[in-house]
């Protein structure tokens, strides 16, 4: 009876030590990123706009959804946000490469136009392992208009990238 105690004592003593084992190496792992988000924003213009063309740069591992009807982007992968969110309609186009290219057309039907700050919403892929920045993505060209359709000097189209 004795050595059945010490037997199962034993045993609830090799169940307690092993229980706290994680087999991990302590500490937490963070989260790979799978998409980026960038937002697109105009700065330096003194008037209201009524549309931007920018053409935008996307770094190594960086894509976008363009399957339904290439070369145009999927449904919502770029969409008019920020200061353009109402009235705007929004063309894109991807092409695939090193680099990828984003197109944008985006025209805003409000007649008094929309302000400066951000006017789209890029929802790009990343391949494993990727975590570029706001640098790492280029505005190959921009063209920023007012609400008569006239560029507007001076006017920079600017990006900001949250990963997620």
């Amino acid at each position: 009876m004795k050595n059945r105690i010490y037997l199962h004592m034993a045993l609830l003593l090799t169940v307690i030590a092993t229980a706290a084992c994680g087999g991990g190496g302590g500490g937490t792992s963070a989260e790979q990123p799978t998409k980026a988000i960038v937002k697109l924003s105009v700065t330096g213009a003194a008037s209201q706009l009524g549309g931007v063309d920018v053409t935008l740069s996307l770094p190594a591992g960086v894509t976008v959804k363009s399957t339904t009807a290439q070369p145009e982007t999927d449904n919502g992968v770029v969409v008019a946000s920020g200061q353009a969110a109402a009235n705007s309609l929004v063309a894109s186009t991807y092409t695939a490469g090193w680099p990828g290219i984003v197109h944008i057309v985006l025209v805003n039907g409000n007649t008094n136009g929309f302000g400066t700050g951000e006017f789209a919403t890029i929802t790009c892929d990343l391949a494993s392992g990727n975590e570029p920045s706001a640098s790492d993505f280029t505005v190959q060209s921009s063209s920023v208009n007012d609400i008569n359709g006239s560029s507007i000097s001076g006017a920079a189209v600017t990006v900001g990238v949250t990963l997620e």
